[in-house]
Parts: C-alpha cells; sequence; structure tokens
C-alpha cells in the first residue's frame, strides 16, 4: 500500500516576483556552483548519500570532504576550474538530472531562496547574490509589491532562520500592540523609501529621522507612542511633510568615504576574483590608488556629477535594494544587531552606500552604464558581503 504523504497549507508573504524566478543553469555567467563557493552538506544528505545504493555511490561520496563530525561540517570539492565536481559537461547538476531535486543537499535545494519565520509568520525572498533575482528584484522600474500566497507542502518548511523580534520589543510580539508594532514599522520604512517624490538620499534621511524617534520611544517603553508615530511618518511622506527638507539639503557628498574604503579593502582581501575586477575598475574610476590615502581633492564633485549622470534617473535600483534588504533582514528588528533598531538602520545604510559607491565608480571607469556589468557588480558585492562580511553588519 503506498504511504500518502499529508499535505500542509501555509500561508506565505513573498515579493511578487517570486513566482517569476528560475534559474537560469548553464547559462549563468556567475554560478553557484562555479565561484569556488563552499557548498555546504548537511547530515542528512550526507547520511542519505553514504546509504545510497547507486553505483555512482563512491563518486559521490569522493566528491565530499568532511571537515568535522561534531559538530557535522561537510563540503563538495571544486575541480581545478572551481566547479562543482558533480557537473556534467554541460555544466548542469549530474545528480538533479538523475536523481531529482529531492536528492540534493539543503543548500542546493534552497539556494537562492530563503524563508523566515517571523512572529508565526512564513516569508519568503531570495539572495541577491544571484544575477537572476538581482535582473527581477532590481531593475523592475515599478514599485516593488508583495503578496500572500497559499502554498501546499507534503513536508515540513525548510527555514533559513526564526527570526524572534519579540526579544528586542518591550511587549509580546504576539500580543496586539507588539504585534502592530513590528508590521507597522516595517510597512512604515517601506513607505518611507518607496515615496519617489524625494531623491533617495532624502528617503534614507527621512528613515533615519523615523528611526532614531522610535528608538527613543521604545527605549522608554512607549509602544503606543511608537505604533502611533509610524502611523504619522506615513501621512507626514504622502502629504508633503519633509519638502522644506528636501529643498534645504544641499547635492552634496556626505558619505564616510574612509570607512568605506574600508569595508572595500577587507572584501577584496577575500580573493574573490570577479569581485576584485569589479573593486579595482571602481576605484580606477575615482582614480583612487592606495586604500589608505584620502581620496584626491574634487572626489567630491566627481562623484556627484557621475551619480547623476548614470543613476539620476535609475534610483529604482536603489530604492528596490533598500526595500529588499527591508523585508528580508527583518529590519528593524533586525537579528544581526540584536534588536537595535538604530544599529539595523546604520548596518541597512552602510550597504546602501557601499553598493552606490562601487556602481558609480564602476560606470565612471566605463564612461558608459551596463545593465550586466552593474548586475554582476551586486551579484559579486552580495557574495562578499552578506554571505562572507558578517561582522561588518554589526555597525555598534
Amino acid at each position: 500500500m503506498n504511504k500518502i504523504n499529508k499535505i500542509n497549507k501555509i500561508k506565505v508573504y513573498q515579493p511578487e516576483y517570486y513566482k517569476y524566478f528560475e534559474c537560469s543553469g548553464s547559462e549563468c555567467s556567475l554560478s553557484c556552483c562555479s565561484q569556488n563557493w563552499h557548498i555546504l552538506i548537511d547530515k542528512a544528505t550526507y547520511d542519505k548519500y553514504v546509504s545510497h545504493s547507486g553505483g555512482d555511490r563512491d563518486k559521490i561520496l569522493e566528491a565530499i570532504k568532511v571537515i568535522s563530525d561534531d559538530p557535522f561540517k561537510a563540503v563538495i570539492l571544486k575541480d581545478k576550474s572551481g566547479d562543482c565536481r558533480m557537473l556534467n559537461e554541460s555544466k548542469l547538476c549530474s545528480l538533479q538530472l538523475k536523481y531529482g531535486h529531492d536528492f540534493l543537499s539543503k543548500t542546493c535545494r534552497t539556494y537562492p531562496r530563503k524563508a523566515y519565520l517571523i512572529a508565526g509568520d512564513t516569508e519568503r525572498f531570495f539572495e541577491l547574490s544571484c544575477e537572476v533575482v538581482v535582473n527581477k528584484a532590481l531593475f523592475n522600474k515599478n514599485i516593488m509589491k508583495f503578496e500572500e500566497v497559499i502554498i501546499e507542502t507534503d513536508g515540513p518548511m525548510e527555514y533559513s532562520a526564526r527570526l524572534e523580534p519579540e526579544k528586542y520589543i518591550p511587549a509580546p510580539v504576539s500580543s496586539p500592540d507588539g504585534f502592530s508594532l513590528f508590521w507597522k514599522l516595517r510597512t512604515a520604512s517601506i513607505a518611507i523609501i518607496q515615496n519617489r517624490q524625494y531623491k533617495i538620499k532624502i528617503r534614507m534621511l527621512i528613515l533615519c529621522l523615523f528611526i532614531q524617534e522610535i528608538d527613543q520611544l521604545l527605549q522608554s517603553g512607549q509602544i503606543g507612542g511608537a505604533a502611533r508615530l509610524a502611523d504619522d511618518y506615513v501621512r507626514r511622506i504622502d502629504t508633503g511633510y519633509f519638502d522644506d527638507l528636501s529643498r534645504q539639503m544641499p547635492d552634496g557628498f556626505a558619505k564616510d568615504t574612509d570607512v568605506t574604503l574600508s569595508i572595500l579593502k577587507e572584501m577584496g582581501q577575500k580573493g574573490d576574483k570577479h569581485f576584485d575586477r569589479y573593486l579595482k575598475e571602481c576605484l580606477q574610476g575615482f582614480k583612487i590608488n592606495d586604500f589608505d590615502l584620502p581620496p584626491s581633492d574634487g572626489f567630491a564633485d566627481d562623484y556627484i556629477k557621475y551619480y547623476n549622470l548614470y543613476f539620476s534617473d535609475r534610483e529604482y535600483i536603489f530604492e528596490n535594494y533598500i526595500t529588499h534588504n527591508i523585508l528580508s533582514d527583518g529590519f528593524p528588528f533586525n537579528y544581526k544587531h540584536e534588536g537595535s533598531v538604530v544599529n539595523s538602520f546604520a548596518g541597512l545604510m552602510a550597504k546602501h552606500d557601499l553598493i552606490e559607491f562601487l556602481l558609480v565608480g564602476l560606470c565612471r571607469h566605463r564612461s558608459k552604464f551596463s545593465k550586466k556589468s552593474v548586475i554582476e557588480c551586486i551579484v559579486c558585492f552580495s557574495r562578499g558581503y552578506d554571505h562572507d562580511m558578517k561582522g561588518y553588519l554589526s555597525m555598534g
């Protein structure tokens, strides 16, 4: 008698573009199977491969290196070119082709997808270290929208993390006040960033002011006041409240270049040849020859000139980038910052400043905007920062 698996129905919150994702396989220029990445093998998958009865069992196990038994850690070995040993001549996964999706490790089954359990709700997003995702998520000129869908699964949902904002709110997130506040802050933050009557730098400034006020209210335990402030900021930005602030802001350069260069220098020491190429072009574009020396005179004016030339009509790229990170990082109660809303904003601002700096420098060097190159630069940055530079997300 065949076993009938119970079908579970789960309500999921996701960006609308999620349903349009399709891996480009061997056509991907920055394949996740071919970039000298450490592809992790979980214990359950390793045990499955050990007990595998197929004739290729030994070949599979020879391609895996067990680093430690307790806790268990193993990776897939790469060939001399940096490709996963399980790729065939067409650069496609031989295991998936032969045995199906479920035969793969958790990493290979899920990437670039990630699912979070937040306050009892399931949210699905993608990693921006995939070029298909960057194209779908960031290069849509329309406002990024989200949807609730019902998915069916015959097994447990595979979560990347369980975020617990209730640890950082002075009221249980399961309570009406705590749960409402969490969503109000996220909704207000996105409303600020997606309001296109202001330039991105003004929207980030408004978000900074909002977060500073929220922090003061949370520190004093004023949950109701924080919730009302979130509603008030949504109303303000929709009614032109910040118009005077926008007019008074000079079209100047207010980035901490020393910090930016310090982080990029650290990333450049990771040995990613693709990221190194884009970093080198960025620095050449700005005529920066030494990380430890200040930029030349006229750098700020040069930066503004080329930002306006290449990105003044493409700010939707940065808008979508920030929006994606607000949702995917659990902002403003980012678990990486132990719930500090101020540090969460600092981390968000740092990521925006870094990617903007790289892209402006790249386009300055090439004297043109190339969608393909910008996508690849964002992918390489995400791989070096979001995956390998976790420490730099703690800005406090």
